[in-house]
């Protein structure tokens, strides 16, 4: 079976479209004990840039496409929906799982919380590259946390997460996001990931938004 060859975790990165969704919570709650450069904005004032962006947008509901690479033998076009919802609630359903990936389910969903965030996570430093991008490096405060460490580098000028690296015990994942203003909302509407070590790669769209919207009842069973 080709499952055996690349870790199942690894698929999962790779079709992963909640990765973003992951990067705005860890940032809005992560910044104790970071490091900065002379002059350098402080983790809070980088926090309250972060949060006045798309401040009224509490729900949406997207079409993604995915195009999946994976060790250069396999190929697949994906199809799926995401549900999102504050603070960082999000639900992907891919409706044309291929058969071989079929037993990891076709849903994927997650629930988090700032205080879990912060318990599981420090930022370790905020820096400048050189440029218009900020650099917020964080690291897991406990041997189990999942992944153990990230880089997710922002635009000072539009406020987005433009790249983030996951770091795993098994390698590295990177993902690069492009925006565009959507009802007057600064949204992704592409995004590649790369996951290294494998490899795989996967091209991600997103299309046909609908914000703040009413989500199906059982979108996240429990609320």
């Amino acid at each position: 079976m080709w499952s055996r060859l690349v870790p199942r975790r690894s698929v999962l990165l790779a079709l992963a479209p909640q990765v973003p969704l992951a990067v705005a919570a860890l940032l809005m709650v992560l910044g104790s004990g970071a490091s900065r450069a002379a002059g350098q904005s402080s983790f809070p004032e980088v926090l309250e840039r972060l949060n006045q962006v798309n401040p009224g947008l509490v729900t949406f509901i997207v079409d993604q496409a995915a195009q999946v690479r994976v060790l250069g033998l396999f190929r697949w076009e994906l199809r799926a929906t995401v549900y999102a919802a504050r603070p960082a609630r999000y639900k992907v359903v891919v409706h044309n799982m291929p058969a071989v990936l079929r037993g990891l389910g076709s849903v994927f969903a997650g629930v988090s919380s700032a205080e879990q965030l912060l318990a599981d996570y420090r930022a370790t430093a905020v820096r400048r590259d050189g440029g218009a991008h900020l650099v917020v490096e964080v690291a897991g405060a406990r041997p189990e946390v999942n992944p153990p460490a990230g880089v997710a580098v922002i635009d000072e000028g539009r406020w987005t997460v433009e790249e983030l690296r996951l770091r795993y015990s098994w390698g590295e994942l990177l993902a690069r996001y492009r925006y565009t203003v959507i009802d007057g909302y600064l949204l992704p509407t592409s995004a590649r990931v790369w996951v290294f070590g494998i490899p795989a790669q996967a091209d991600l769209t997103y299309s046909n938004y609908r914000l703040n919207v009413p989500l199906p009842p059982d979108t996240f069973p429990g609320d």
